[in-house]
């Protein structure tokens, strides 16, 4: 892959995770209070602070950096967290203002139940053994990949 489509596909990630991160604070404010669900303002913020963080410096390392796999990993767990954020909102939504008709409520429930754990946990691993070369410290972590 090219430098310049690298470049272009780190951005169009990021944009697509910006994307739903404005999707999903939209849907928020239109959803009224779920006291299961209720958040304090500050974690809020901090939470889609987070949101837009990580897909932003996936993209800035892999739009300079495309052989460097931390760049791509901080891109896809930026995008995943994203989807994820956005399908909880979107079911939450669903059944506080639609009472589950909305199209796709079932498997945007289904999406959201499963993607958090793996990608916290891959990601995470990927990004201790990978940091910050982008390699693996010896071949003895080979099996830990």
């Amino acid at each position: 892959m090219s430098a310049r489509s690298a470049a272009w596909l780190a951005w169009s990630v990021c944009a697509f995770s910006v994307a739903l991160t404005l999707l999903d604070v939209l849907l928020k404010l239109l959803t009224p209070p779920i006291p299961a669900r209720e958040l304090f303002l500050g974690y809020a913020v901090f939470s889609t602070i987070g949101l837009l963080l990580y897909p932003t410096v996936g993209a800035l390392v892999a739009s300079r950096r495309p052989h460097n796999p931390i760049g791509w990993i901080f891109c896809g767990i930026g995008f995943l967290i994203a989807v994820q954020s956005y399908a909880v909102t979107y079911g939450d939504y669903s059944l506080a203002v639609w009472h589950g008709a909305l199209a796709g409520v079932k498997i945007m429930a289904w999406l959201s139940s499963w993607i958090s754990d793996p990608v916290g946990l891959i990601g995470g691993t990927l990004l201790c053994l990978l940091f910050p070369s982008g390699r693996l410290l010896s071949r003895l972590w080979r099996p830990v990949m």
